[in-house]
C-alpha cells in the first residue's frame, strides 16, 4: 500500500528542510575560526582604597594630637621636675 500523496509531500518537505539545516551547519562550522592562546588573562586592576579621614578629619586629628603631646609633657614635668639630682648608685 502507498502513502497518501500529502504524507509524499510532507516527507520530501521534512527531507528537504533536513538536509538545508545539514547544510547551513557543514557551512557554518567551516566558516568558524577557534583561536586559543597560551598567556594568562591579566588580572584586574585593584579599586584604589578610599582614604580612611576627609582632609578636614585629617587636620582636626592633627591638632588633637598635638595638644595631647602637649598636656603629656606638661604633666610629665610637673611630676618629675629635671632639677631634682639623680642618684649615682
Amino acid at each position: 500500500m502507498s502513502r497518501p500523496d500529502y504524507l509524499r509531500d510532507a516527507f520530501a518537505q521534512d527531507d528537504a528542510f533536513r538536509a538545508e539545516r545539514e547544510w547551513e551547519k557543514q557551512k557554518t562550522s567551516r566558516e568558524l575560526v577557534y583561536k586559543t592562546t597560551e598567556l594568562p588573562r591579566p588580572e584586574p586592576t585593584p579599586e584604589p582604597e578610599p582614604e580612611p579621614f576627609t582632609e578636614y578629619q585629617s587636620d582636626v586629628l592633627a591638632h588633637v594630637i598635638v595638644e595631647l603631646r602637649k598636656q603629656w609633657r606638661e604633666e610629665r614635668t610637673r611630676r618629675s621636675p629635671r632639677s631634682r639630682p639623680r642618684s649615682l648608685t
